[in-house]
């Protein structure tokens, strides 16, 4: 398992490279998932994962030094419910000397062995997935077989309080306390959800850790599947609900 997330933290870090790298071109994407005048905000948090992206780097950056993932399973039931896997933000002692807190990461078991569409096996790594997986009825359409154990890592990025505080420092969240986290999931999961959730709720996009998610993914599996998409304009069709 932790050779599968050490591998799987590579591909977080390019997904936040390319989102960031191709926002200039691909700005009608972004505003598929959130308000126009929060994309530069969506944009600065990718940044405070990968700092270098525009010059070829895909290195993570400080900040990713206080996103641990960790080995205990210190809250069960959210794996036991089908949980792919969960983060909190901590506070680190006073004495140790450290000013900033940190968050911890979890990922459940079973997100490294789900079954996948077109067979039994672990969760991908994004190399093993190919735009064909996308192709339905003819046409190359958003879905949830984009999904990979990289794309869980950053969806759990979001939830670190020290990544996405760049977006949320001027930003005031009734209710939140001091270590709870400031991108969640309660606007729902998904290509399909994410999209619908800027119709119905533009200001709650914001603060759901999925939009980012697939904004993020869909960037770079448009730039990845370009070849494929020529017939049809360079974009996918939109998803369908599940």
């Amino acid at each position: 398992m932790r050779e599968a997330t050490d591998g799987a933290i590579d591909d977080a870090f390019e997904l936040a490279s390319y989102a960031q790298i191709l926002a200039d071109v691909t700005p009608d994407i972004y505003e598929k998932y959130f308000p126009k005048e929060w994309v530069p905000q969506v944009i600065d948090i990718f940044k405070q994962i990968v700092p270098d992206a525009q010059s070829g780097e895909q290195e993570g950056g400080p900040l990713v030094g206080s996103f641990f993932i960790i080995d205990d399973n210190y809250n069960p039931d959210i794996c036991n419910r089908g949980g792919e896997a969960y983060t909190d933000n901590r506070q680190r002692p006073a004495d140790s000397g450290v000013l900033y807190d940190y968050s911890q990461t979890y990922i459940c078991p079973a997100t490294f062995n789900e079954v996948l569409e077109k067979g039994d096996g672990p969760a991908p790594r994004r190399a093993d997935l190919e735009c064909d997986d996308f192709k339905f009825a003819g046409s190359y359409r958003m879905a949830n077989e984009m999904n990979y154990i990289g794309a869980t890592i950053f969806h759990e990025m979001m939830h670190s309080n020290l990544i996405v505080v760049v977006a949320f420092k001027d930003v005031e969240i009734p209710g939140r306390g001091v270590l709870d986290n400031m991108i969640v999931d309660d606007g729902g999961y998904g290509p399909f959800t994410t999209r619908k959730l800027l119709r119905e709720n533009p200001e709650a996009t914001k603060r759901n850790a999925d939009s980012y998610t697939w904004c993020a993914m869909e960037v770079l599996w448009t730039m990845l599947c370009s070849k494929e998409l020529q017939s049809q304009g360079g974009r996918f069709v939109d998803a369908v609900a599940d």
